[in-house]
């Protein structure tokens, strides 16, 4: 997907322009269309659940893949049918369930706490290296070819990425759920500080990866240059990577997430000044550098709190907390695009949502205690 991540929203956005939508009725639009795909996803969370502890993480995560194949199908169809850009929405959403369910709890049983940040960092910079090159790849497949070529190569490459899913050792990957533990961890009372901060963490990422892209193709060189623009991004968000994990183990995430939140909340407002290419390009270097130390370091915060305390309830809050809290930004924004609002505001409200954060209650790995 990472050829075409940094182009999907700009790609649902110019088939809504062509249907006759004015730009902030397209904005407005693209807004409601993600927030479906996230409330499918929220709904979809229960039966990974339940496949997860019937069948296994590997299981989930096949069926994932399949259901990707069958969003991207539907999506590249959107271009000739609106009813299909639904479709794709509701298979977005049930992919998203099915495999960012089993990735988190794999991967949570598979680290520790004493390397826990770099072993985040790691695991997120191999894939932002993998990722270094594939925007410029997918801006310069799509002026040359166009999207059709586009979707036909991603259905080839996660074909490819489920082959080895088949040929794995068997072994036992079922997870056991307590109702009780989950439903404590998903109380809206009990839970509140983590909603709020998981909700953070999901609107700066969403403004970063679809609504940013849109907003910098009018000053930049086209699909091309959000290419490139992209790739840069994935190059110094993988430096940040590593640089956050080892800070990270170094002075422990609380201490991290609380300085890095307010840098992440600056450098995202500057995006509301930028008005020529040299703009858009140090932006980009700037934010990609705090987004993605803020996630890293929340991502650890919630991993090591899993591990000390039930990693299926846990895990099951941060996915169903994330989901519904894209909608929960998605909704009031898409209303506010319809109704006109400037486009560089969207960057002022998720400069204010980035800083919640700093919210999400820890658990130390000695003695189980919160820290406000």
């Amino acid at each position: 997907m990472g050829i075409f991540q940094i182009f999907s929203g700009i790609y649902v956005y110019q088939i809504l322009l062509k249907q006759g939508l004015s730009a902030n009725q397209s904005l407005s639009t693209t807004a409601l269309v993600i927030a479906l795909l996230h409330l499918v996803q929220a709904v979809a969370i229960p039966l990974a659940i339940w496949i997860i502890s019937k069948k296994g993480l590997r299981f989930s995560v096949f069926w994932g893949n399949i259901f990707l194949i069958l969003f991207l199908i539907t999506l590249n169809l959107a271009q000739f049918d609106m009813i299909f850009l639904i479709i794709a929405s509701i298979l977005g959403g049930i992919e998203l369930g099915f495999y960012w369910m089993a990735y988190h709890i794999f991967f949570v049983e598979l680290t520790d706490d004493k390397k826990q940040g770099e072993e985040v960092a790691i695991s997120s910079s191999l894939s932002a290296i993998a990722l270094v090159g594939a925007p410029a790849f997918g801006g310069l497949l799509i002026s040359y070819y166009g999207y059709n070529v586009l979707f036909l190569a991603m259905i080839v490459l996660v074909f490819i990425a489920i082959i080895p899913l088949k040929y794995l050792p068997k072994q036992e990957d079922r997870m056991s759920i307590s109702i009780w533990k989950t439903a404590l961890a998903l109380s809206p009372k009990k839970e509140a500080k983590s909603y709020l901060a998981l909700t953070g963490q999901t609107a700066d990422q969403l403004t970063s990866e679809i609504f940013w892209p849109i907003f910098a193709i009018t000053l930049v060189s086209g699909i091309i240059g959000i290419g490139f623009m992209g790739s840069l991004i994935a190059l110094f968000a993988t430096i940040s990577t590593l640089l956050t994990g080892y800070i990270i183990d170094r002075f422990g995430p609380k201490k991290i997430i609380k300085i890095i939140s307010s840098l992440d909340a600056i450098s995202g407002l500057t995006r509301s000044f930028v008005t020529t290419p040299m703009h858009v390009f140090l932006s980009s270097i700037v934010t990609s550098v705090t987004n993605q130390g803020q996630f890293i370091t929340l991502d650890t915060i919630v991993y090591e709190r899993a591990r000390h305390e039930d990693v299926m309830s846990i895990i099951t809050q941060r996915e169903v907390a994330a989901s519904l809290g894209r909608v929960i930004f998605l909704i009031p924004l898409g209303i506010l695009f319809w109704f006109g609002m400037p486009f560089p505001m969207l960057f002022v409200i998720t400069a204010v949502f980035a800083l919640t954060t700093r919210f999400y209650p820890y658990v130390t790995p000695k003695d189980k205690s919160y820290a406000a």
